[in-house]
């Protein structure tokens, strides 16, 4: 689901509104802002999905007709490949290094090496470089790093390269691809995030063999109004419990009381005390997501 890349559901301004701050009353925004950003990663965690607009690039295991991406609704499908071809290999052509590997993120290629005991990183940022041979170039700068790209390839996007994790590059070739030839035919259920291929993956089954390409979740100004309703109460809950006295363990009001665990245990508790109000649980309910998988 990439929650390091999950979006604030909501705004400072729809928080600032619920918590009756002035325009000139700026102290909390900082705070508050923090706690939007806990927030949302919470619901999107409960919901099992990033609920805000977001691109993704995806390995699946393709097995029989059917798969599902990790982020609904889905918005649009723009690639998908189960096959693959090289396009690159990088080497750390120096025996000065104890190790050197290379990785390809969603967004950037990253060269690591550890001379010294001291480690080094240098970051491409994939959307700063037009096709494979700028890339290329760019690495060939970094003596003793090379790159020796598939000549055929050299025009394609740079951000095409699959993502893949850090792979050896000490006096080794570690070598990256691309997704060719689009599966087409397949048929999309932007709700659920199913994707049916009625001709079958192929090969019919095997581990991160389905490469993905997609756009998934609402906008802001789309988002569902109960979605909205449970990230406001959620801050405005995180906010005035930061404001309590980090030792309280209870609270008494009258014949009204819980302690400070009920509070927190029970926010996304459909079955919470009776002291807790579940409204939070109620709204996002209708949304959950539920994924079994095998493999």
């Amino acid at each position: 689901m990439a929650l390091t890349a999950t979006k604030a559901l909501i705004t400072l301004g729809d928080a600032r509104l619920l918590l009756g701050k002035g325009a000139t009353d700026t102290a909390d925004d900082q705070l508050i802002d923090m706690i939007i950003g806990q927030a949302s990663v919470l619901i999107a965690k409960e919901l099992g999905y990033n609920p805000i607009e977001n691109s993704y690039k995806e390995f699946h295991a393709g097995s029989g007709d059917f798969l599902w991406l990790e982020n609904i609704p889905v918005s649009s499908v723009d690639l998908i490949s189960t096959d693959r071809d090289d396009v690159l290999s990088v080497i750390y052509d120096s025996t000065e290094a104890s190790y050197a590997t290379v990785e390809v993120t969603t967004t950037a290629l990253k060269l690591r090496k550890r001379v010294s005991g001291t480690l080094t990183t240098n970051t491409l940022v994939l959307s700063d470089y037009d096709t494979i041979a700028d890339l290329d170039t760019a690495i060939d700068a970094l003596t003793p790093w090379t790159c020796t790209p598939v000549s055929s390839f050299s025009t394609w996007a740079a951000s095409s390269l699959i993502p893949m994790p850090a792979q050896h590059a000490s006096n080794s070739q570690a070598t990256f691809s691309v997704p060719t030839t689009p599966e087409d035919d397949v048929e999309l259920t932007p709700e659920t995030g199913c994707l049916y291929n009625w001709r079958g993956w192929s090969p019919s089954s095997g581990v991160r063999n389905v490469y993905v390409e997609y756009t998934a979740g609402w906008t802001r100004a789309d988002l569902p109004e109960p979605l909205k309703s449970a990230c406001l109460e959620l801050v405005a809950l995180m906010y005035n419990m930061s404001k309590k006295d980090g030792s309280l363990k209870s609270e008494e009001l009258g014949d009204y009381e819980y302690t400070m665990a009920d509070r927190l245990g029970a926010v996304f508790s459909a079955t919470g005390g009776t002291s807790v109000s579940n409204m939070i649980a109620m709204k996002l309910g209708p949304y959950k997501r539920f994924l079994v998988r095998a493999y």
